[in-house]
């Protein structure tokens, strides 16, 4: 079973992911902030994030960033208000970049795109 980890300060998103993940038979966990984040990954093993960057005790990208050092591998999908760091993002390692807002068509596509579903 594919394990995910949402990671967004707004309550609504991570449970809206993780309700719909879980429906597609994906084991999913949520997280509000990046400290809660790197908190999970340190404990469990994951093979999808989803991720937003302005978090209230920091920005995802710190959260990238420590996947990058301690070598986790696993796919990263960026979800973000902030276009303009799509690039930084990519740069940084994410697989895949959803604006906010979003639909859960979107969550498809990315999750189609990255051969994480068959819908």
């Amino acid at each position: 079973m594919t394990r995910v980890l949402v990671v967004d300060d707004e309550p609504d998103i991570c449970q809206m992911l993780c309700t719909h993940l879980n429906k597609l038979d994906y084991k999913a966990d949520c997280a509000a902030s990046v400290r809660e984040a790197i908190e999970k990954l340190q404990i469990s093993a994951y093979d999808l994030l989803f991720i937003d960057i302005d978090l209230t005790d920091g920005s995802g990208f710190e959260v990238i960033t420590y996947l990058n050092i301690t070598k986790v591998d696993l796919k990263i999908i960026v979800i973000s208000a902030y276009h303009q760091e799509v690039n930084k993002a990519m740069q940084l390692g994410a697989h895949y970049f959803i604006p906010k807002p979003f639909s859960i068509k979107a969550v498809h596509t990315a999750l189609r795109t990255l051969n994480l579903l068959a819908l």
